[in-house]
């Protein structure tokens, strides 16, 4: 490494290595960084740099390696010489022990010598939420950084949120965080950062190339059987399912204000129609696996609803300028309904924000393959709108019944608040001993102060 004869890839998986290896590499990677420093860099006749040195090192399977080992290469990535080029442009350290100690020691080399990696793979280790953190408050701004943490269980939406704060600065163009633990609040921040992305004006996007891989988190809702032939549905039926959805929502407000007090409030036209919908829902659901908001309408919603203004960013004249940006959720246990939320998603940002979104959605057992190729290729321009549009429905129908179910809470709350204010006027104990004296009445007469008035009177 040391006397520029090493080859350009050094790959050493699964060969037991330890600490004392990569304090060996990360010296000799120091040091031949510190002379190529010293005799400058050549250019190659295109333009491009030419490296004199190792700059991909693959280290993977070496579970000795762990927090001591990774520290042993941080510090060389740390101190080395500063330059326009990476010091390494891959460093795979997949499945090595690594925890939150290991990753913030290359979090604060990242920091202190920006630039000093381009690709970085810490996936199948033991990182969490702090390790996650430390690298996304590390990453500079355009330093176009990818970061793989695939498979770290302890990785949840907190550290997602940070690492996506850094894609907003435009210091992070790919994070591949497939198996991890994020859900709607993670998912939704990397639906923000994208537009974020779109309308900065400071961003150095290069190539204009982003890739968020979310596969196999848990971001859908239930896992149901396939539908065959739900797209042509979808075409024909469109009316009838904004329809159907209206009284589903209908039905889930109304359990909601049943729970809190209000049983008497009702927003679907009648009975019928209600297990009408329920036995199109509910049909052909195998078991719930996941709980809570659906992650793949959380990412679609960030991108709908931003209020970002698009017109600020910068102007792009040409195809090969626009954003592009490649998602990847397979097997999130993806339903039709978080579909047409992608779908909606795409339209979106590509008619405000110009940005060329594709979805991979593969391996959602309950999406038809033309749905699965709409998302990703956007072949069937029919298709992804007609999806967009029923989006876009239910999200008005949703929006004008928790409308009405706002304003009917809020007459519950006055009508409570009357009945009270009008007991209180008449003064309970008052009531009781200006008219205690009548008893009470049953089916053989008053009882009590009545039938004894009636008495002496005759």
């Amino acid at each position: 490494i040391e006397g520029g004869r090493c080859p350009r890839t050094l790959r050493l998986d699964c060969c037991e290595l330890g600490p004392a290896a990569c304090r060996a590499i990360g010296k000799g990677l120091l040091n031949a960084a510190e002379a190529e420093s010293k005799l400058g860099v050549k250019e190659t006749t295109d333009g491009q740099r030419r490296l004199r040195r190792l700059s991909s090192i693959y280290l993977s399977g070496n579970e000795l390696i762990g927090d001591a080992g990774t520290a042993a290469l941080a510090a060389a990535l740390r101190t080395a010489p500063r330059s326009s080029c990476p010091l390494l442009e891959v460093l795979d350290l997949n499945n090595c022990a690594i925890s939150d100690a290991g990753c913030e020691a290359l979090a604060m080399a990242i920091r202190d010598n920006p630039g000093c990696v381009n690709t970085l793979n810490l996936s199948n280790n033991r990182i969490t939420d702090d390790g996650a953190v430390s690298l996304g408050l590390a990453v500079s701004p355009n330093a176009l950084l990818n970061i793989d943490l695939s498979n770290n269980k302890g990785v949840t939406d907190r550290g997602v949120s940070t690492l996506a704060a850094g894609m907003e600065r435009g210091a992070i163009r790919s994070l591949v965080v497939r198996s991890c633990s994020i859900q709607a609040d993670g998912a939704g921040a990397l639906g923000k950062a994208i537009c974020t992305l779109a309308s900065s004006k400071n961003t150095d996007n290069g190539d204009g190339e982003y890739c968020i891989d979310l596969s196999g988190n848990m971001l859908g809702t239930v896992q149901v059987k396939k539908h065959k032939g739900s797209a042509g549905l979808l075409k024909s039926k469109a009316s009838a399912t904004v329809e159907a959805g209206m009284g589903f929502l209908g039905k889930k407000l109304r359990g909601s204000l049943k729970e809190a007090g209000f049983g008497s409030f009702v927003t679907v036209e009648s009975d019928d129609d209600e297990e009408e919908l329920l036995d199109d829902e509910g049909g052909d659901v195998d078991g719930v696996v996941a709980g809570g908001e659906c992650g793949a309408r959380a990412f679609s919603d960030a991108i709908i609803d931003d209020d970002g203004d698009a017109s600020s960013g910068p102007k792009r004249t040409s195809q090969t300028e626009r954003i592009r940006c490649a998602i990847g959720m397979r097997h999130c246990f993806l339903d039709e309904r978080a579909a047409d939320a992608l779908a909606a998603a795409i339209v979106h940002a590509r008619d405000k924000y110009d940005i060329d979104m594709s979805v991979d959605s593969r391996l959602n057992g309950a999406l038809d393959d033309d749905v699965i190729a709409a998302l990703k290729e956007k072949k069937d321009e029919e298709l992804l709108l007609g999806m967009s549009r029923r989006y876009f429905d239910i999200r008005e129908a949703l929006r004008i019944a928790r409308q009405r179910a706002r304003e009917a809470a809020e007459a519950a709350s006055a009508r409570a608040r009357a009945e009270n204010a009008f007991g209180s006027a008449l003064g309970d104990d008052d009531f009781s001993d200006d008219y205690g004296g009548f008893g009470v009445y049953d089916a053989g007469g008053y009882e009590g102060g009545y039938d004894e008035g009636y008495n002496g009177m005759m």
